[in-house]
């Protein structure tokens, strides 16, 4: 359960749990690395952690995200991003 605090690192789960001292900013629909998905940015004092893992065959915004049970991000600003589901 690693702490990841360097810049640009990101966390991928099925599901995640998060907070920030200011309230979200949406960004609209995006596409990353041939994944489209919705993003928003959060701001101040962003804790996220990783509660559900990926499931097998769900494709990755970001194929360099640590994506292990209980991994942990703390940041100034986070891009938050959820797929899109069809």
């Amino acid at each position: 359960m690693p702490t990841i605090v360097e810049v640009g690192a990101s966390i991928e789960g099925e599901k995640i749990e998060g907070h920030s001292r200011d309230p979200l900013s949406y960004r609209g629909k995006q596409r990353c690395n041939e994944v489209d998905c919705f993003q928003f940015v959060a701001k101040f004092d962003v804790k996220s952690l990783v509660i559900e893992v990926l499931v097998p065959k769900t494709p990755m915004i970001s194929p360099s995200a640590h994506i292990g049970l209980n991994d942990d991000i703390v940041c100034e600003q986070a891009v938050i991003s959820r797929l899109l589901t069809k």
